[in-house]
């Protein structure tokens, strides 16, 4: 068997191996782009900016929100500019959510949901999309693996379809970069065109999608990246605790998160948004964690700010999630950007419409790569 063969073997096998999970997951994750770049959904109403000293602060906000809250502490509150703050607080595979005039307090907003069961919830639309696109509506632990694994498995028939692309002469290479359909094309013809010419051109945004995405799920996988780009062997742990002896200084959870609050706006003021952690008040040695997202839609150049809750003293690591983005290194900065080249944010709306398109697109390519494999089959046996 020449090599040409075995690539080709590898390609198709894979390739059915990982059909449709590959289908659900460049649907949902192209339907689900259409609502996390905002072109499509309720999104967030206005709220004029006014001058920052007449925003809530996180301690006033959580107190107009404890009864919508069940009388929990939020674990989260998200300040973004021209738009309402949202307050969350994290269960066990749950989470519920406020929005809130930042101004006024007035709740404007509702919603929750469970990332394990959908039962007894109303149903939510992006939601179904997103667990889809995460783990095919199944239970996490099994839907997640087999994501993550199905993208791997992808990666490899992506890379074999490029081999197996390259022509032998110009002539060939003419024809496999354009479509050339005439009107006596029969539709075997023109499907494999399609998979051929489109799948050459989409192939590369779908490998920087699927070698991005599977940060998230493949633990091995974000370590290996992290020392390709010049890291240690073994990525830094955020590993972030208040010093418990300063317990007895202790002040209210969340005035701690006012000053941490102040201090941010003070340094940040025209800040796109803010991601604030709030310290656990169970877990005496939880944080404050301040994420800062300077520019709307882009997260790569965020800085991320610990600090120990009792003293206020900013907690220093090597994690490569923490601290500011001008002084991460570039396995840092490179973890850091993972989501903003998955979802083409990077580049800009240019590069979202283009990943958008790219994996609707490659959603059909599974079912074309099938198809093509199927007319092989049969002309075999058939002669025709």
């Amino acid at each position: 068997m020449t090599v040409k063969k075995v690539i080709q073997t590898v390609h198709r096998w894979l390739g059915l191996l990982s059909g449709c999970i590959v289908s659900v997951t460049c649907l949902t994750g192209a339907i689900w782009a259409l609502y996390i770049h905002g072109w499509i959904g309720d999104g967030d109403p206005c709220i004029p900016s006014r001058d920052p000293s007449l925003l809530l602060r996180p301690s006033a906000l959580a107190a107009l929100a404890k009864d919508s809250l069940d009388g929990r502490s939020p674990s989260y509150i998200t300040y973004m500019k021209d738009r309402p703050a949202w307050l969350g607080v994290f269960g066990r595979g749950t989470r519920t959510m406020l929005m809130i005039d930042p101004y006024s307090g007035d709740l404007l907003k509702r919603t929750g949901f469970s990332m394990n069961s959908a039962a007894g919830q109303p149903f939510d639309f992006w939601l179904f999309i997103r667990r889809g696109h995460q783990s095919l509506w199944l239970p996490r632990a099994i839907g997640r693996p087999l994501v993550n694994y199905g993208t791997l498995t992808f990666v490899a028939v992506l890379l074999s379809g490029l081999i197996l692309w390259i022509p032998k002469t110009k002539k060939t290479a003419r024809h496999r970069l354009r479509f050339k359909w005439k009107k006596d094309t029969g539709l075997k013809r023109k499907i494999f065109r399609f998979h051929t010419v489109a799948g050459f051109y989409v192939s590369f945004f779908l490998l920087l999608m699927g070698l991005t995405g599977m940060t998230w799920g493949l633990e091995w996988y974000a370590a290996s990246l992290y020392r390709m780009a010049g890291g240690s062997r073994e990525m830094p742990a955020n590993v972030e605790k208040s010093d418990t002896a300063n317990v007895h200084a202790a002040i209210d959870p969340m005035h701690a998160t006012d000053s941490i609050f102040e201090m941010i706006l003070s340094r940040y003021p025209d800040a796109a948004s803010f991601y604030i952690n709030c310290p656990d008040a169970a877990n005496p040695a939880s944080v404050i964690r301040a994420t800062v997202y300077p520019d709307k839609g882009i997260y790569y150049n965020r800085d991320v700010y610990v600090f120990d809750r009792y003293s206020l003293r900013e907690i220093r690591t090597d994690g490569p999630y923490s601290g500011r983005y001008r002084d991460a290194g570039r396995p840092a900065r490179l973890l850091r950007s993972l989501y903003d080249l998955h979802t083409g944010a990077y580049w800009g709306t240019p590069g979202r419409i283009l990943y958008t398109a790219a994996a609707l697109l490659g959603a059909t390519f599974p079912f074309t790569g099938a198809y093509i494999w199927y007319r092989r089959r049969k002309r075999k046996r058939t002669g025709r």
